[in-house]
């Protein structure tokens, strides 16, 4: 009766530890550009972000509005972690990144790169459309050392005010990903500018899963955008989207807002995913 007991538990526990290991902990998360001007200066947020990420246990995080020295600092402070990506001014190190950060025990960077959300997305900076700014998508292949399986990250920001710009390139980042071999995964987290309702959204939707943005006590998820904590109108802008190999098993938002310091105008988005 004791060894029956005891081959009941061993297998509970080895079911339970096989279950955590396929568990994928993404996080999609605006972290703001260090703008002096900000009511919470970006010295005092970059260590509470980390905190943040480290206590979730996050896989890979897709971050955005990420400068030069931000994404080495976050480098520095965050040492389970390796990063990809590049600046979108100029390909290397100016302007802002959309940087991918994913745990280095865990995942093996296979290919890494960036294209521009343009008519030309090899031409470096280049701004199509009715976009305000050169906007980017940073991708990356990884072989997942636990589980023997490899899946396609993206990462992305889409422009705050061209309309036309916005589905243009939600129809970029989805003919990079049909160039993706069968058995691999794909994960695409980014700050859309777009709510669920408009075109970009309806666009990924009708090829990716989105998370159903559900919060801890079960509430849907209304806005990832808190404007420093300031927002009148809900604006849910912030997305996780992910190929038919996952099941989503948990999404939540992390809010920005704490305490004494908020750590963004926007909140990061957390979904778990299982391989099926």
């Amino acid at each position: 009766m004791l060894l029956f007991r005891f081959l009941i538990l061993s297998w509970m526990l080895l079911t339970s530890l096989n279950t955590w290991s396929q568990d994928y902990r993404i996080v999609s998360f605006n972290l703001r550009y260090d703008n002096p001007n900000d009511p919470y200066v970006w010295q005092e947020r970059k260590g509470e972000i980390a905190k943040t990420i480290i206590a979730n246990e996050i896989g890979i995080a897709g971050f955005q509005e990420v400068l030069h020295h931000q994404l080495m600092q976050l480098d520095s402070i965050l040492p389970d972690y390796s990063q990809v990506g590049v600046g979108r001014d100029d390909g290397k190190t100016k302007g802002e990144y959309v940087p991918i950060f994913y745990q280095k025990d865990r995942f093996t960077l296979l290919e890494t790169g960036t294209f521009w959300l343009a008519e030309n997305p090899t031409d470096t900076g280049s701004v199509s459309w009715d976009a305000a700014l050169p906007r980017i998508c940073t991708w990356a292949t990884f072989y997942d050392t636990e589980l023997d399986r490899n899946l396609l990250f993206l990462n992305t920001h889409f422009d705050h005010v061209g309309e036309t710009a916005r589905l243009e390139s939600a129809r970029v980042i989805l003919e990079f990903t049909q160039q993706a071999p069968s058995d691999y995964g794909i994960i695409l987290t980014g700050d859309f500018n777009a709510q669920p309702h408009e075109a970009p959204i309806q666009e990924l939707d009708f090829f990716l899963y989105r998370g159903g943005r559900e919060s801890g006590n079960d509430h849907k998820i209304k806005s990832s955008f808190n404007h420093w904590g300031e927002s009148k109108q809900p604006l849910l802008i912030d997305f996780i989207f992910h190929s038919p190999h996952f099941k989503a098993s948990h999404d939540a938002i992390l809010s920005s807002i704490q305490q004494e310091l908020i750590l963004s105008d926007h909140d990061a988005i957390l979904l778990h995913l299982n391989w099926k």
